[in-house]
Order: structure tokens, then sequence, then C-alpha cells
């Protein structure tokens, strides 16, 4: 990918990062250059330097999604996970854990925490509720 492409997709990630509020204190989701210089260390010990990191969902330094230019990583369960971005071809299924098949509609969007990247059968960890739905959305519309 070159360098006009890699700026035009970052430009759409970020765009639709702000259209769901993502950069809120409250919230897990960060750019990547804001990050301290120890979790950008541990982050990229673990990422190509071709992935060019625009965003980072944070759970913990051992708990992680980065969406790069170019790939995503998601670490979780000592596991680590890498899928091309131009792969998801907006196929992204949501995982729905068994203790929430019988609740009601609304309540199961905080006990999300998985989604599924179906043309790269990747598992992908994402912080629950709306930082959940924003990572979905992006995917979705990755070009």
């Amino acid at each position: 990918m070159d360098n006009k492409s890699k700026e035009k997709r970052k430009r759409q990630i970020l765009r639709r990062a702000r259209q769901h509020n993502l950069f809120t204190p409250q919230k897990n989701t960060y750019h990547f250059s804001d990050l301290s210089p120890e979790l950008v260390k541990a982050i990229s010990q673990s990422t190509t330097e071709e992935n060019d990191p625009i965003l980072v969902f944070l759970d913990t330094a051992r708990h992680w999604t980065v969406l790069g230019s170019t790939f995503i990583y998601s670490t979780y369960e000592n596991i680590l996970v890498k899928a091309r971005l131009s792969g998801i071809q907006g196929k992204v299924t949501m995982i729905l854990p068994e203790s929430i098949k019988e609740r009601s509609h609304n309540s199961f969007k905080q006990d999300l925490r998985f989604l599924f990247l179906d043309h790269e059968k990747v598992r992908i960890w994402a912080p629950p509720g709306s930082e959940y739905f924003g990572l979905v959305n992006i995917l979705q519309n990755i070009r």
C-alpha cells in the first residue's frame, strides 16, 4: 500500500472513530501517538513497522487491539492475532457469548467482547459497548 492510500485510510478510520465518539475520556480508545512510551514499546514489539498504527483499543498492556493502515492486531488470552485489512471486505460477525443469549436485546451490548473477521478467519478482542460497535462499523467500512 502506498503512502497516499495509507493516509486516505487513516483519515477514513479517524473520521469514523470521531463519529462514534471513541476518544472521550471515559473510553479506552486512543490515538497510537497518545500512548505512554511503555505501551508504545510493548505494542510495537508485537506489530510490524509497515502497519502504521492509528487506533488502540486498550484494556491492559497484554489485552489490546491495534488498528493500523494495513493490518489489525489483537492480543488476548496470551494469543496474538493479525489480519490484513484489505482481506476483511466488510465481513465482520459479532460473537455472542452463551451467557447472553437469553437476555433482552439492549442488555447484551455491554457483554460483547469479540468479533470475527469472516474472510480472514480471525477473532478480534474489542472493549464492550459503544467502542465495540464503533470498531465493527470501522471494519465493515474499510475499503
